[in-house]
């Protein structure tokens, strides 16, 4: 297995901005983009539905999932030294699964199998711990962050609680599996790691505006309102109450 140190020491990708693919409903937009200007860099099951320079993937079952598109669709995969069971970081380690999931062992033997420490779990003596709180989306911005990467997009990255249409088989299997109430909550996470390594992330869908006005005593149903335009999104949507507050919700919104 190869550590991420050592990985970005080789610096094995050229100077393109990076595009992060994920589940949410933008990502049926993509045939409207020219994805080979980009590096791509898969979270999850993406890599089943297209080929990607990078998968990562944190859960083994979306390993196992997954295992004949890696063998195909991605150059390299990137993975937790201690990957997810259950949605939660395994006391085992990466290559103590190998037997069990083979095609681990075979993406290792061909040099294609990349680890890295995680927030979650982190190796002892390990530089650097990839930050990760909520979705994995978090630990694959830190992945690019520790490669040097400074210019990223993002599709299918979205907030409130939906997949696009291409991964509605896996509603009931993986969607919201840790428990959070949506996807909104990457979002602050995200910002904490594009400015640690100062970064330029931006949606290759461009986020909707929606103003609400509202005095303070009105703010509680200004949230109500935006966790109802959340659930029911499509698209991305920040939804700001003209109160002079600070207060704003980033989701998504259908059209």
């Amino acid at each position: 297995m190869i550590g991420l140190e050592l990985w970005a020491a080789r610096a094995p990708f050229d100077e393109r901005p990076w595009l992060i693919l994920g589940k949410g409903p933008t990502y049926q937009r993509r045939s409207e983009f020219d994805l080979t200007s980009f590096h791509t860099l898969s979270l999850n099951h993406v890599v089943a539905d297209m080929s990607v320079d990078i998968a990562h993937i944190m859960d083994i079952d979306v390993v196992i999932a997954c295992a004949d598109a890696l063998r195909t669709n991605c150059r390299y995969l990137v993975m937790p030294r201690h990957p997810h069971v259950a949605c939660e970081p395994s006391r085992r380690r990466l290559e103590e699964f190998f037997d069990a999931v083979p095609v681990l062992r075979e993406l290792d033997e061909q040099g294609r199998l990349v680890w890295y420490s995680s927030s979650g779990a982190p190796v002892p003596g390990a530089t650097h711990n990839i930050r990760v709180r909520f979705f994995s989306s978090e630990a694959a911005l830190g992945v690019l962050g520790e490669l040097g990467v400074r210019d990223v997009r993002t599709l299918g990255v979205d907030g409130g609680r939906h997949y696009g249409a291409t991964f509605h088989h896996l509603n009931a299997v993986t969607k919201l599996a840790n428990g959070q109430p949506s996807f909104d909550l990457q979002f602050a996470e995200l910002e904490l790691i594009r400015r640690r390594y100062d970064m330029t992330v931006t949606p290759l869908v461009p986020s909707l505006s929606v103003f609400v006005g509202a005095v303070e005593r009105d703010l509680p149903a200004v949230r109500t309102l935006a966790h109802s335009i959340s659930t029911r999104s499509s698209v991305p949507v920040h939804v700001t109450p003209l109160t002079g507050s600070s207060f704003s919700f980033a989701g998504c919104l259908s059209l």
